[in-house]
């Protein structure tokens, strides 16, 4: 049998009898299932929606209600907390749907990490060992870890839809904690805040959220600027399209605010308004530069038809209609990001790819220092007809455009999805099943009438027309080591969740609350391995962490063991080592040789513990052995020359 407290003790027992003097040792058994903090993730939190770095969010949670758990990670239960928190995740009919998260987790790391990137441009960062999922055989969901997964061959799940089921708009936004740093003298009867020296101007403090301020929030984040630092006027540069600029003049016409078309080439098109620009700075929260754009968090908990305002003004500042595609242009790849899981949440599927702007540099060509742009594209009939009906432009020539393509496209559910069994069973076939891993869900979905089982149709539609896609991993890259937190959910039921618009695995987080279980099996680890040694090492100096049973690894445990010491004339060594191993294995092994000796036992009428069998196959037996000892025991007592 090989386990993790086995081979640390072998290694132990090695340094010992080469004369090495151990000064630190650990050991730490973990399910690897973490991703960086960097990763967007969408969670209703107290009721309210909104997009944050998972990181963030976990940190500040830690640092209100944080647990340190005996193996070093830290845990949030957020039941004990009093938060209600739920997250995306995917059912087993394919479909989005919203769940309580239990737990929060975070762990300190210093190894590889790996960037999985799907053929549409998501991408996620992880630990080796977390899990993403793909379709299985019977049609199931299945986790599958990172290093399992192949360039060019692997289908991963992830979300066509992110619907939250938020149907009312929201109606305002409070001024009130900001009136400091409007520098308002107050709010006068009429609920409108006091500007200095300028009484013509009414911005209600309960600040209207209307349609035209959502088109130019997004007309900004398209854009938009600030004309210097500080207290600047807010400009966007859209003065060469009057229908943008009648966008504006409705929204700050109720305000009495002006504007002017400025500039040589008269595209600015500046707010006469200092403190219309802090409010979008300072309380909508719209910032950085054309690099670092991204959307602000509270724009994720407005409603669909909200959302769909915010993308048509930014597809009508960014976007246009190309070929057969909607294409959008950034120079922020989280802005991209930020529009996809956008489109998300309003049903929309689209893709981000990059382009490598470096060829880009030369004569006669727009001067950049970019190395790459940003597109996002919608290209499916599907996906275009919702665009159309959903979000639009707010400029007619670019919505009849997109009209005249949409009536030339025709095919529908080009979307690809893994081969299954129960498709072989029906006889359902492309002209390439025999080549391909794949079938296009529009060549399943006309053969579907083949199928007269009624739950087996349900499956089959499910899969080709629930909220899931099935995206070809492109590329994985690894990532240096440094050491860094990692971050992970508990969602007990689906025990999965959407993080960066793909769907991973979670942490099971009811077995890490099991503290008298880690501790007990902590003792019994360490004491397997100091047995080894015949130098005394300090308590504080050996930590042989506990495992925790994570469902989505089955048998499988992972464990990471260093050792730290001294050589010949106080020579420093060290030696660490990663072990992945099937648990069911070594256990199925060492119980059966541990009903043999109680069959020894049993046939020579011998009561009590029987110390040579123990010492071989328990980790905490009555009496510790080194190894060879214990097995030369065993090896007498089995031929009868010992009692027990």
């Amino acid at each position: 049998m090989i386990g993790a407290t086995i081979v640390h003790r072998t290694l132990a027992r090695l340094c010992d009898y080469r004369g090495a003097l151990i000064d630190r040792t650990y050991q730490i058994n973990v399910g690897g299932n973490s991703v960086t903090g960097d990763q967007k993730i969408l969670l209703e939190i107290g009721g309210k929606i909104t997009q944050t770095p998972i990181g963030e969010f976990i940190d500040s949670m830690m640092m209100a209600h944080g647990e340190h758990r005996a193996d070093g990670k830290e845990i949030v239960d957020l039941a004990q907390a009093g938060k209600m928190v739920r997250c995306f995740t995917i059912d087993d009919d394919f479909k989005t749907v919203m769940a309580e998260v239990y737990g929060l987790v975070r762990h300190l790391l210093d190894e590889e990490l790996y960037e999985v990137k799907t053929s549409e441009g998501r991408k996620i960062t992880v630990t080796k060992d977390h899990n993403v999922f793909k379709l299985n055989w019977d049609g199931k969901l299945e986790p599958v870890p990172v290093h399992e997964l192949r360039e060019e061959e692997t289908y991963i799940a992830a979300p066509c839809s992110l619907h939250t089921g938020n149907a009312a708009d929201n109606r305002t936004a409070n001024l009130a904690p900001y009136l400091k740093e409007l520098f308002a003298r107050g709010v006068d009867s009429a609920g409108n805040i006091i500007i200095h020296n300028h009484p013509e101007i009414k911005i209600p403090v309960e600040f209207p959220l209307t349609d035209e301020l959502l088109r130019v929030v997004g007309l900004w984040l398209a854009d938009g600027s600030f004309d210097r630092e500080g207290s600047a006027n807010l400009e966007i540069a859209c003065g060469n399209d009057e229908e943008c600029v009648m966008c504006i003049e409705r929204f700050v016409q109720p305000y009495h605010i002006n504007y002017k078309i400025r500039g040589q080439a008269q595209v600015s098109v500046q707010l006469m308004s200092k403190t219309m620009a802090k409010i979008f700075k300072l309380c909508l929260g719209l910032g950085g530069n054309s690099y670092t754009k991204r959307v602000p968090g509270w724009v994720f908990g407005l409603s669909a038809r909200q959302i769909a305002l915010v993308l048509q003004g930014y597809l009508s500042g960014d976007g246009t209609v190309t070929g057969r595609q909607i294409r959008w242009t950034t120079a922020s790849p989280g802005l991209a990001e930020d529009m996809r899981t956008l489109f998300l949440m309003v049903g929309i599927n689209s893709g981000v790819l990059l382009e490598d702007y470096t060829s880009k540099n030369t004569t006669g060509s727009y001067k950049t220092a970019l190395l790459y742009i940003t597109h996002g594209i919608i290209s499916s009939k599907d996906d275009f007809e919702a665009f159309a009906d959903r979000v639009g432009f707010i400029q007619t020539d670019k919505t009849e455009r997109a009209l005249n393509v949409l009536a030339k496209l025709k095919r529908t559910g080009m979307h690809i999805i893994p081969k299954f069994e129960l498709l072989r069973q029906w006889g359902i076939k492309s002209k390439s099943w025999d080549k391909l891993p794949t079938m296009r869900a529009h060549a399943v979905m006309r053969q579907l009438d083949k199928v007269t089982d009624d739950a087996d149709r349900k499956k089959i539609f499910d899969i080709c027309n629930g909220d899931t896609r099935f995206l070809k991993i492109k590329s994985i890259k690894k990532i240096p080591a440094k050491p860094q937190y990692v971050y992970d959910l508990s969602v007990p039921g689906s025990e999965r969740f959407v993080c960066s618009d793909i769907l991973v695995h979670n942490t099971d987080f009811l077995s890490m609350k099991e503290l008298m279980r880690l501790e007990s099996k902590k003792i019994s680890k360490t004491k397997s391995v100091t047995s080894q040694l015949t130098q005394k090492i300090d308590p504080d100096n050996i930590y042989i962490g506990p495992s925790d049973f994570i469902p989505f690894l089955k048998n499988t445990k992972l464990a990471f063991i260093r050792i730290e010491g001294r050589m010949w004339a106080d020579v420093p060594f060290s030696a660490e080592m990663r072990l992945e191993v099937d648990d069911k294995a070594n256990s199925g092994g060492v119980v059966i040789d541990a009903i043999r000796a109680a069959k020894i036992g049993l046939d020579r009428k011998i009561g009590g513990a029987l110390l040579s069998a123990s010492a071989v196959l328990m980790k905490k037996p009555p009496v510790q052995y080194t190894d060879e000892v214990a097995l030369r025991n065993l090896d007498e007592f089995i031929n009868g020359k010992r009692e027990r």
